[in-house]
């Protein structure tokens, strides 16, 4: 874990078990409550907070490159999987929506929220090199403002409009980084403070129901939300700078979250499947972490292979401009 954030692989780490635990869709209603507000939220936010370092020469291209190497070529793989694979089983309906809904961008709304997000990044990143960082504090207001002001629609191509509720987390990410505020969620008495406050606005959430809804969707009430997120991110990641011990796999999802993305799904629906298919019928709890760990450990399987074998799948493979450059002047 050398040259890793602690706190960040923790938090990608335990969100996507919330992930986990959404997908199985028997997760209790207060674990729900307590993990909506922040579980994607902090996803965006971080890919924000590493996207720029502050004091640092960005290269437009350079990044353009790295988003296509890390999103994009990962997510076409899977597509390609997915859609190869329900060919083979005869599925040729099936085959022909994935391949449609793949180029459209739809297979998967966060992935490719996050590729739009990061590409309207990089204009930030030109716009603050030209205006000044000053910038940055504008497009949070931008983008909720964009997102309310579009109609909704069954789908947008690439998931636009969700892409700009994500980027008010993403900017803020940004200019959380640009300023070290992230530096204070650490403080014990800071966080501290924000998660008993976050722990209120849930309570309430559960005892009233004050919101329902999806990032992906929508919600019922979003100045609620808006206002539970910007509390439970930072109360969130100063809870994940905490676990210094005992947190091996969590630090193993953490830093292979894009896999574990891709991977939960069809490891959810297999457990269910042989569940299901042996007649066991368990209490809910009991069927919840069943299905929670042996998720976990399964995927970790495969991810080992892949990391070792197809590192282009896992997102971290990276070509450098200047290593082509060299070896274009080289021939």
């Amino acid at each position: 874990m050398k040259n890793r954030i602690l706190w960040i692989d923790n938090a990608r780490g335990i969100s996507l078990l919330c992930v986990i635990a959404h997908h199985t869709g028997i997760a209790e209603i207060w674990l729900t409550k307590a993990y909506l507000p922040v579980f994607l939220t902090v996803f965006f936010f971080i890919s924000g907070f590493l996207f720029n370092t502050p004091n640092k020469y960005h290269h437009i291209s350079q990044k353009a490159l790295n988003i296509f190497t890390s999103l994009i070529i990962p997510y076409c793989i899977y597509c390609c999987l997915t859609s190869i694979f329900n060919f083979f089983i005869g599925e040729y309906e099936g085959f022909a929506t994935d391949i449609k809904i793949s180029l459209l961008g739809i297979k998967s709304w966060f992935i490719s929220a996050l590729v739009i997000i990061e590409l309207l990044g990089l204009c930030i990143l030109w716009a603050s090199k030209r205006y000044g960082r000053v910038i940055n504090f504008a497009c949070p207001f931008l983008f909720m403002f964009i997102y309310f002001v579009l109609p909704d629609l069954d789908h947008y191509i690439w998931n636009l409009k969700n892409a700009m509720f994500a980027g008010v987390y993403f900017t803020i990410g940004m200019i959380c980084r640009d300023y070290n505020i992230t530096s204070h969620f650490l403080r014990n008495k800071v966080g501290l403070s924000l998660m008993m406050i976050y722990i209120c606005f849930v309570s309430a959430d559960i005892h009233w129901n004050l919101n329902s809804g999806n990032f992906n969707e929508s919600f019922t009430n979003y100045p609620f939300f808006i206002i539970e997120s910007f509390l439970g991110v930072p109360a969130f990641i100063w809870l994940c700078s905490k676990f210094r011990r005992y947190n091996k796999l969590i630090l193993f999802i953490g830093s292979n979250s894009l896999l574990y993305y891709y991977l939960q799904s069809v490891t959810i629906r297999n457990i269910w499947s042989f569940i299901n298919h042996l007649n066991i019928d368990l209490p809910q709890f009991v069927e919840f972490v069943v299905i929670m760990l042996y998720t976990s450990l399964l995927i970790s399987i495969p991810v080992i292979l892949i990391n070792r074998y197809f590192p282009i799948f896992s997102g971290k493979y990276r070509i450098n401009i200047k290593d082509l450059s060299i070896n274009h002047l080289a021939k």
